[in-house]
């Protein structure tokens, strides 16, 4: 066998191994999701344990004004955060929808983005994860970017 062609089977051999775990890697980050969405809906605190520790989140909040202020937090604060935010949402019975998801392979991880539909809002905005396979062999959400209007 010629270079060309051992250099073509050895690159069609690796595709063949490569496309299964990235579709596994895209259905752990889906489960991730799936899993975020189902305990936002049961206003469970266990929410936090999705995030990792080093995560960072953009909470993005459109003012009376018009200005756009954005707050970054890392996971840890994010996750000391939650507790006291999930009484308030489910008190507020806020509710989110997420629609136009999609999801996407980066160099880190997968992003999967959304259209995120806050019933207390009555708004739509632009919501984004990263979820990331973490040394533990655990996928967990890395980034966040979320929007709010009043």
């Amino acid at each position: 066998m010629d270079r060309i062609k051992f250099s073509a089977a050895v690159t069609l051999i690796a595709l063949s191994f490569a496309r299964p775990a990235l579709a596994d890697d895209t259905a752990d980050a889906l489960t991730v999701f799936k899993e975020y969405v189902a305990r936002s809906d049961r206003f469970d605190v266990a929410i936090a344990d999705l995030y990792a520790d080093d995560a960072v989140i953009k909470a993005k909040r459109l003012g009376p004004d018009g200005r756009m202020q954005t707050f970054t937090f890392t996971g840890r604060q994010w996750k000391a955060l939650i507790p006291q935010a999930i009484p308030l949402a489910q008190q507020l019975d806020e509710r989110n929808n997420f629609q136009d998801v999609s999801v996407k392979p980066s160099d880190t991880g997968i992003m999967i983005t959304a259209r995120r539909y806050s019933r207390i809002e009555d708004s739509t905005t632009p919501w984004a994860i990263l979820v990331t396979k973490q040394q533990t062999g655990d996928w967990k959400i890395s980034a966040e970017i979320i929007e709010s209007r009043p």
